[in-house]
């Protein structure tokens, strides 16, 4: 070991550790900007986040043809071809089938809805003795 290497490593070991200290400070003064800004960039997350949920969902409506419904004065509820978001998703056998509905205070204010077992009741061949 020579003395002109034993003063390189004295430099490489002091560079080596002069970086981790301007790294240390350079990540605290990091930390203090963003502090000082909390406010900011939470409100900044928060309509992101909202812009986000208004971009899914007008993804969804065109990709799955929704439409937006129209509203009025009137004591009625009209669907043309309406359809279950969900349901129609479902693997049935004969496919969804979009179903009109109309209502309105004169002349038809209730729709009963059945079907098979709607009740939630088992066939009582279907039990086990």
């Amino acid at each position: 070991m020579t003395a002109e290497l034993k003063e390189l490593e004295e430099r490489v070991t002091g560079a080596d550790t002069k970086l981790t200290a301007l790294e240390q400070a350079l990540f605290e003064q990091l930390r203090t900007r963003l502090a000082e800004e909390t406010t900011r960039l939470q409100e900044i997350s928060r309509r992101l986040s909202i812009l986000d949920v208004l971009a899914a969902l007008a993804e969804t409506a065109a990709l799955n043809r929704y439409v937006r419904p129209t509203i009025d004065e009137g004591d009625g509820l009209q669907i043309v071809q309406g359809r279950h978001p969900v349901v129609e998703r479902l693997d049935l056998s004969g496919g969804f089938i979009p179903n009109d509905t109309h209502l309105d205070l004169a002349t038809s204010r209730l729709h009963i809805l059945t079907g098979p077992n709607m009740a939630g009741k088992a066939r009582t061949s279907d039990r086990s003795p």
